[in-house]
């Protein structure tokens, strides 16, 4: 909730002199908002998160003050005169102290490697993993869930990590010299938040430098024998720091791999050959060695120290397993994979978009908001569809998103490349759902172009194993389908497309600026079912109210400023567009705007502009998101020339 104050007439900092410092309660941050011409043209956060306002004052020399609910303390704006916490950060490998030898892939003493228990798809990668605490720190266990210090009040941790904890990844692939580190990540704990950084290895291997905050992109030539040709070009792309923490965000705890589900067990046992492996690291159950070994460390509700767990206590903790091993039950797999690679986004509060979604291994199916529930964001031509269609993989656009390539493909970040074996997966386990044994491969290669024109007879045909001949004449059909939602399926493995590479996840918006767009083709964009603008904004007359009139936005807003709006939906929301998560007490959750709150009716508007009206007594929490309810990445599957086109568009829409 949004608490109000003063627009600053102070003194003391001239930069803010006719600025709205305004707060929000619930997420502690706090803006000074300038209005030119009715709306805003700048809000910049003053402070870090760290106080729940709960009213503003003024003294009689227009200074501001505040008052903190948590403690009641009332504070004061003060300049910030401490040089920048990172004037010193390293800016190689070597710097970080966390290698005895980089070049040997050495780790320091100390650091230790661990293996989760379902890794992320990453488009083939190979990953390790590492955490470093610092002197005899330890990571506490709490024995009940409860809130941490600096974060928001509504959420319970699992884990505390202390101040300069470092978690570590390190991403490999295989080229025709052999495995090649590309990419190291890491995520540093500051006490209060988490920060990630990333660094790119030299080619000689000798170490790796820090990537510049906005990320970057390298292209790779890799042999795949599913490509048509042989050579498959893998876009590499680092995400920015920003884009980290979509991922590594408070409701899912930040730390994805290093988490009670993902050390419940032995681990997925990939990479980390060359690790400082704690004992029971490479069998058995990483939390319970982890525990033994004091690297996690169990606390009562008083802090008081609790002994570690025994076999029997951690089978009633939450446990993922490794999705691509056969010998665990088929559902538990298929669980744990949507898990690791959506439910960072994919649940409440989470970074999902327009839709709620709670994929997490603990919801219940039917709970999960996918289990025979009709698609809001497009069917993709699939008849009668559903998110999930139990017993009918064909109906299950879930499904079809793992196995596209393009926009619309899930998961979303990190990824550009179906999992086949995922897909597989996937379609036994909603086969079982309805009773139904997996499908059958189909090797009848008689109406080809027929059979991939429908969804369900393209799963057949891409079930494997294919010999080369077999997959070289299925390629060839389909690069005779018209675009679309099946040719989708396998635009990937065909050479690349003559327009030129897409945007993909991470855009570099000098390159858009600099390319002189057409309007009438970017209206064309606009107007489009796949971008589908007109399903929430309204242009001369036309579309919905769910977020701004776009009539004369090349008035109100100047090209950069459109740009950024599109690649970053979710930087400045117009307060007037905020998005709020409602959960009801029949566990029911809904996110959109709010359209009425009084203390007996709550009305909110969905990306569907459809309104919910639900009693006062029925709604159990009712929490801001920072998200728009405008998708990230929603020009990803544009060329540079496409989104500059589409911004000349609005930029002449005056």
């Amino acid at each position: 909730s949004v608490t109000g104050g003063y627009v600053y007439r102070g003194q003391k900092f001239p930069e803010l002199e006719g600025a709205y410092i305004f707060g929000d309660w619930e997420t502690r941050r706090i803006w000074a908002a300038r209005v030119v011409d009715g709306r805003v043209r700048d809000m910049p956060e003053l402070v870090k998160p760290s106080v729940r306002v709960v009213a503003f004052g003024e003294d009689a020399a227009g200074e501001l003050y505040f008052l903190d609910y948590d403690t009641g303390y009332l504070y004061t704006l003060d300049r910030n005169v401490a040089p920048a916490a990172n004037e010193q950060f390293p800016t190689t490998l070597s710097a970080t102290g966390l290698f005895e030898n980089v070049r040997e892939y050495r780790l320091a003493p100390g650091v230790i490697s661990f293996t989760p228990n379902a890794r992320q798809w990453l488009d083939g990668a190979e990953a390790e993993w590492h955490i470093a605490l610092p002197g005899l720190t330890a990571v506490t266990q709490f024995e009940q869930p409860r809130p941490l210090p600096g974060q928001v009040y509504w959420h319970n941790f699992h884990l505390q990590f202390p101040p300069d904890a470092v978690l570590v990844k390190t991403l490999s692939i295989r080229t025709d010299q052999g495995r090649k580190r590309i990419e190291t990540q890491i995520l540093h704990h500051d006490g209060e938040d988490w920060r990630g950084y990333s660094y790119w290895w030299r080619d000689d291997q000798s170490d790796a430098d820090l990537v510049p905050a906005e990320g970057l992109e390298r292209v790779f030539t890799v042999p795949d024998a599913h490509v048509l040709g042989g050579r498959r070009q893998w876009l590499w792309q680092v995400p920015s720091r920003a884009q980290c923490l979509a991922c590594h965000n408070v409701w899912a705890e930040f730390t994805l791999a290093f988490n009670l589900a993902q050390l419940n067990g032995p681990g997925c046992m990939e990479g980390n050959a060359a690790g400082n492996h704690m004992e029971g690291n490479a069998a058995g159950n990483q939390l319970l060695a982890f525990q033994r070994q004091g690297l996690i460390r169990r606390v009562d509700a008083q802090n008081h120290p609790l002994p570690p767990l025994d076999d029997k206590a951690a089978r009633q903790l939450p446990a993922l397993v490794n999705p691509y091993d056969s010998r665990q039950p088929l559902e538990r797999r298929a669980r744990s994979y949507l898990h690791v690679n959506c439910a960072h986004c994919h649940r409440f509060g989470g970074g999902g978009g327009q839709v709620v979604l709670e994929l997490e291994l603990s919801k219940p199916l039917p709970q999960t908001g996918i289990y025979n529930e009709r698609p809001r964001q497009g069917d993709f031509g699939l008849a009668d569809a559903r998110i999930l269609a139990p017993g009918e993989p064909g109906r299950s656009v879930l499904l079809y998103r793992v196995a596209k390539f393009g926009r619309g493909r899930m998961p979303h970040w990190g990824s550009e490349w179906p999992d086949r074996a995922a897909v597989e997966l996937l379609c036994d386990w909603i086969c079982s759902l309805g009773q139904q044994s997996p499908l059958t491969p189909d090797r009848e290669w008689k109406d080809l172009d027929r059979k991939l024109r429908h969804f369900p007879a393209v799963l057949r045909l891409l079930r494997g194993p294919h010999t080369p001949e077999e997959w070289q004449r299925l390629l060839t059909a389909a690069q005779r389908l018209e675009p679309g939602p099946m040719r989708d399926l396998f635009e990937g493995y065909f050479p690349p497309d003559p327009q030129g590479r897409k945007l993909g996840p991470n855009p570099k918006p000098q390159t858009i600026l600099t390319l002189q767009g057409d309007p009438q083709r970017g209206q064309v964009l606009f107007r489009s079912s796949e971008l589908k603008c007109l399903n929430c904004h309204r242009h001369n007359g036309q579309g919905n109210d769910l977020g701004p009139e776009l009539t004369h936005i090349g008035r109100q807003r100047t090209r950069t400023e459109l740009l950024t709006s599109l690649l970053e939906p979710s930087r400045e929301i117009d307060p007037r567009y905020a998005v709020y998560l409602v959960r009801t007490e029949d566990e029911r959750q809904l996110t959109g705007l709010l359209v009425q709150r009084n203390s007996q009716v709550l009305v909110l508007r969905d990306a569907d502009n459809k309104e919910h009206r639900l009693r006062s007594q029925e709604v159990v929490s009712v929490t801001p998101s920072r998200l728009s309810l405008m998708p990230d990445g929603l020009l990803a599957n544009l060329t540079p020339q496409q989104a500059a086109d589409l911004l000349e568009f609005l930029v002449q829409s005056r």
